[in-house]
């Protein structure tokens, strides 16, 4: 098996390596790519404050049809404030995203759709977008900047690079949301969830 460590500081990464393309060592400040079994430094993990939450990196989260093993947590600043998104599993080994945004929770999936970036791109708030059969209306157009990252994810997230991202709103809590930033974009379909909707299981 192939030793992952960080060139930082040596600290040994195999556990994340397995699952992740992204991660921050837990030993030092040093956020970390993997790529072909090489482990190379992309900057620092930023500064987390500490702030109440509803989970956390190692829990299980429970909402609808999902069960998620969270992994990594990323902060964005924005212009209220800030929200946390994680990266985890599923039962099978799906990725999923959760995002935690003033106490609501939304859980979100990549959609592979190229065909709707450009449209997103130039929509503005109230414009409608169609996916298949669904309808989906723009409430908020914003930027936002990463500011920390803790754990592992599955692509690279870079503490002050800033993100455009852009949420529509469908019925019963669906969500569109559409990210994107100098070199990349991604769309990730899901549902909104009240806190009082979901179950955590606290990491062992």
């Amino acid at each position: 098996m192939t030793a992952y460590n960080c060139p930082n500081c040596g600290a040994r990464i195999n556990e994340l390596a397995k699952i992740a393309r992204m991660a921050a060592c837990d030993s030092c400040d040093t956020a970390l790519l993997i790529e072909d079994e090489v482990v190379r430094a992309t900057g620092q993990k930023g500064v987390m404050h500490e702030a109440t939450s509803l989970f956390d990196i190692g829990d299980t989260v429970k909402a609808g049809d999902s069960s998620v093993l969270l992994r990594g947590k990323a902060r964005f600043s924005y212009g209220r404030g800030f929200w946390d998104e994680f990266w985890g599993l599923d039962a099978v080994g799906k990725p999923v995203w959760i995002s935690l945004d003033e106490g609501d929770v939304a859980v979100q999936r990549e959609l592979v759709d190229a065909s709707l970036s450009r449209a997103v791109q130039n929509a503005d708030i109230g414009d409608a977008i169609t996916l298949g059969r669904r309808e989906f209306v723009i409430s908020e157009i914003e930027t936002a900047e990463c500011v920390a990252l803790r754990g592992a994810f599955d692509h690279e997230l870079k503490v002050g690079e800033s993100y455009e991202f852009i949420n529509a709103l469908g019925k019963n809590g669906a969500l569109l949301s559409y990210e994107y930033w100098i070199g990349g974009a991604q769309l990730y379909l899901g549902q909104w969830f009240s806190p009082f909707d979901i179950e955590v299981e606290a990491a062992p």
